[in-house]
């Protein structure tokens, strides 16, 4: 299958991810702006065979960028994988800045926007985060949300938006800190799981014979013993923090909890800001 116009194959310079010809999976909509704020997607896959096929075959990201209503970029590491997937390459707050300074590169060279690096970090400045987890892709989630916590400069450069949880609610990440042990009834949000709807927006999405649909009731009983986050079973029309989704998806075929309504691209939409220059950028 040919590559569509807005997807590129490349091989970024971050040690630890996977080795090969190509390591990431960057598309971008058609339409993106250098001169306008990115909303940059940092989607990270589970335990598929081959990640960036299963992102252009099954998730759609390509089309999924291209059909949101955004100034967005979307870069999609692929990671080693040894039982799980490795997640050591997010844990410095500069090299997930370097990942998404050459995924910036790779979409501005080949619309012939941006030449070269210092360009790239320029609109890095100005741009914010929306981090997406599929299945296994739970673990680099993980670890990215420690990094950025721990990072002073995350407030400033690379600010998050939202999260986007695809089928993987476990108790592990750090939204559900504390809750294992609980009757869902009794769960709570811990401090370390409520500062992060508190600074961004959060979706979680289920099909319906996934193991982690199991979590929803817990996380709907936090949700509702926190009186400034707002509760919705669909993906609203505008997204902010505090905002926290619980969608149901149409489907019970995990390899579709990406695609199935294109729900990836509703998520992106639904982001207050980033909207599309009217014309071209020079």
């Amino acid at each position: 299958m040919s590559p569509p116009d807005n997807m590129q194959l490349v091989t970024l310079p971050i040690d630890g991810l996977a080795p090969g010809d190509a390591n990431a999976l960057v598309t971008w909509n058609p339409g993106v702006s250098f001169d306008a704020p990115l909303l940059i997607v940092l989607f990270f896959h589970g335990l598929e065979e081959n990640p960036q096929t299963f992102a252009q075959t099954h998730h759609r990201l390509p089309e999924q960028v291209a059909a949101s209503t955004k100034n967005t970029i979307l870069v999609a590491p692929t990671m080693r994988v040894s039982g799980n997937v490795n997640a050591g390459y997010l844990a410095s707050f500069e090299k997930i800045v370097t990942l998404v300074a050459e995924a910036v590169l790779t979409a501005g060279k080949a619309v012939g926007k941006i030449a070269d690096r210092t360009e790239a970090k320029a609109a890095v400045a100005q741009a914010k985060l929306h981090l997406v987890a599929y299945s296994n892709g739970h673990v680099a989630w993980s670890q990215a949300i420690k990094t950025l916590r721990t990072s002073p400069q995350a407030s400033t450069t690379l600010p998050r938006v939202g999260h986007s949880l695809f089928d993987c609610l476990y108790w592990s990440t750090p939204l559900m800190d504390g809750a294992e042990h609980l009757p869902a009834e009794s769960a709570r949000f811990s401090n370390i799981g409520r500062a992060i709807p508190q600074s961004a927006f959060v979706t979680t999405h289920f099909t319906s014979n996934n193991e982690t649909l199991s979590r929803a009731k817990s996380l709907k009983v936090m949700v509702e013993h926190e009186p400034a986050f707002q509760l919705h079973d669909d993906v609203p029309t505008r997204l902010d923090a505090k905002d926290i989704v619980l969608a149901h998806l149409p489907s019970s075929k995990h390899d579709e909890a990406v695609s199935s309504r294109r729900e990836l691209s509703r998520v992106i939409s639904a982001v207050p800001g980033f909207d599309l220059p009217a014309g071209p950028s020079a």
